[in-house]
């Protein structure tokens, strides 16, 4: 019995030797096993900064892309910093053309903005540094190719490039403004306050002094103050509104108040009507043009009150403004204004340029100040969802109320900005 005990002892001797090692084997896996996956995390924490860095590398470039195209850079080492020189001229179809948007000593045949944006070297690895006084392992930049998609779109694929050989690429598409607006002939439009459709009517309003001008601000030459299409709709818009409200404060076309409401529906120079209808008078038309200048708008809003100034454009640095629905502006501006509903402008409310209502074709200009809209104002009044959608509806309108100094005066040099 004794000896059976002592066998059976003797048969776990080195038990707990194989149980620490094991114990400690599987420590040392757990440990390692953390480790590594610190590492890994870090590994990973550090790969996603870097890619982090090269996707805003790539945003920086498209920035700086588009701010070229829209005119906001002068070419490297110009000290001509006139607009009309043409070598400081910008557009999107100068941009995507190699031949006017590199440099002449650029080797690479792809266009990429050199004559606007200052690259490491002229060949094809080139690049933009970002941060030049940082470490060369540190350094952030970016490559940029621009290519034409068809006669209005051009694509900007931007690279940027981190530490470790990170990259991201971004693309951006964008549609040229110029040759859009240009199907509509906006820059010529064919008087001061342009009233579509219908039986229109208009109303300087009681402003203790206010005047509607055709004289071009740019010179002598003058256009209708209202116009209307057709000359049933002239005589409308005079005789049930203009002339027996307002006559006394609108300047008169060639001292003949006869013609201060003309038909602009065809070209007639004994009263000045040169320019072209928008949308062709046309409801579809219109609406077409809303859709694409949403596309190559500075800024698209809602209805709401006031934007701000920055929003509104500089005389040099003008901007085109969609708002769809009702607006009301106290804050000046530059460019283009398109309001797909009622209008309303307070106090001191001044425009270079051009402002386009549609829908309800209202606009209103309230309150004491002195406000001036030099360029033009185009109103058309219609219902999107209309059966009839191929003409405007009646009555659009315009009227101006309250003190203060109220000028509107057509002036092709703002326009065309």
């Amino acid at each position: 019995m004794k000896k059976s005990n002592i066998l059976y002892v003797k048969s776990q001797q080195g038990s707990a030797l194989v149980m620490t090692m094991m114990s400690m084997m599987l420590m040392t896996v757990l440990g390692l096993s953390l480790v590594f996956s610190a590492s890994n995390e870090n590994m990973s924490s550090n790969s996603e900064t870097l890619a982090n860095q090269a996707y805003y590398a790539a945003e920086a470039g498209l920035d700086e892309a588009v701010m070229v195209l829209r005119g906001n850079r002068l070419p490297l080492n110009s000290t001509d910093t006139s607009s009309t020189n043409s070598l400081n001229q910008i557009n999107l179809q100068i941009g995507a053309t190699p031949a006017s948007s590199n440099k002449a000593t650029d080797t690479v045949t792809f266009a990429r903005l050199s004559r606007w944006i200052p690259y490491s070297s002229l060949n094809a690895n080139g690049v933009v540094i970002l941060n030049p006084t940082e470490p060369a392992h540190k350094r952030l930049s970016y490559q940029l190719q621009i290519v034409k998609l068809n006669t209005t779109d051009i694509q900007i694929t931007s690279i940027g490039i981190a530490p470790q050989g990170a990259r991201r690429t971004l693309k951006m598409r964008l549609k040229d403004s110029g040759i859009i607006l240009s199907n509509y002939n906006l820059t010529d439009i064919p008087a001061a306050v342009t009233l579509l459709g219908n039986q229109p009517k208009g109303t300087v309003g009681n402003s203790a002094a206010k005047s509607l001008s055709g004289l071009d601000c740019g010179g002598p030459s003058e256009r209708p103050i209202v116009g209307a299409v057709g000359q049933t709709n002239a005589n409308y818009a005079w005789n049930n509104s203009l002339k027996s409200n307002d006559g006394e404060y609108i300047t008169t076309y060639n001292n003949a108040t006869s013609h201060i409401v003309a038909d602009i529906s065809v070209p007639n120079p004994a009263y000045g009507v040169s320019g072209q209808i928008p949308f062709s008078n046309n409801q579809t038309k219109a609406d077409q043009f809303v859709n694409e200048i949403s596309q190559v708008a500075h800024r698209v809003v809602n209805s709401g009150s006031d934007l701000t100034l920055s929003d509104m454009g500089t005389s040099t640095t003008p901007k085109v403004v969609l708002v769809k629905g009702d607006m009301t502006l106290t804050n000046s501006g530059t460019g283009m204004l398109v309001v797909t509903g009622t209008l309303t402008l307070n106090g001191n409310f001044t425009y270079e340029g051009l402002i386009i209502v549609l829908g309800k074709g209202i606009v209103k200009r309230n309150g004491g100040g002195n406000g001036t809209i030099k360029g033009g104002i185009i109103i058309g009044k219609y219902d999107s969802t209309s059966l009839d959608d191929s003409q405007f509806d009646p009555d659009a309108y315009i009227t101006t109320n309250g003190g203060g100094n109220s000028l509107i005066q057509y002036c092709t040099a703002s326009i065309q900005k």
